[in-house]
């Protein structure tokens, strides 16, 4: 597995205890719930916060691995912005 796999695993696992603590924490009508409604009502009627087993999909999972991505391709348009502006940023160095 490679070093970007291993830390895009790592990241995903640590939003993925977050997430459901924040979703406790905030009250409802708040944004996680008004999310995890618009997603069971548009994407899968069965979602639920977590999953009953490993073989279902959760909002959990699925919110998880949305940040993560989205994190990455921050960083990695970042990078490619400051290196055609030729300039040297906190990103100028290897994407792990």
């Amino acid at each position: 597995m490679s070093k970007l796999a291993i830390k895009f695993r790592e990241v995903a696992r640590h939003l993925k205890s977050a997430i459901p603590q924040v979703y406790v924490a905030e009250k409802t009508d708040e944004s996680l719930d008004k999310l995890l409604e618009s997603s069971e009502r548009e994407l899968l009627q069965t979602l639920q916060l977590t999953a009953d087993n490993k073989q279902d999909y959760s909002f959990v999972d699925i919110y998880a691995q949305t940040i993560a991505y989205a994190l990455f391709t921050a960083r990695v348009f970042s990078y490619i912005r400051d290196k055609q502006e030729e300039t040297e940023t906190f990103l100028d160095r290897e994407l792990v």
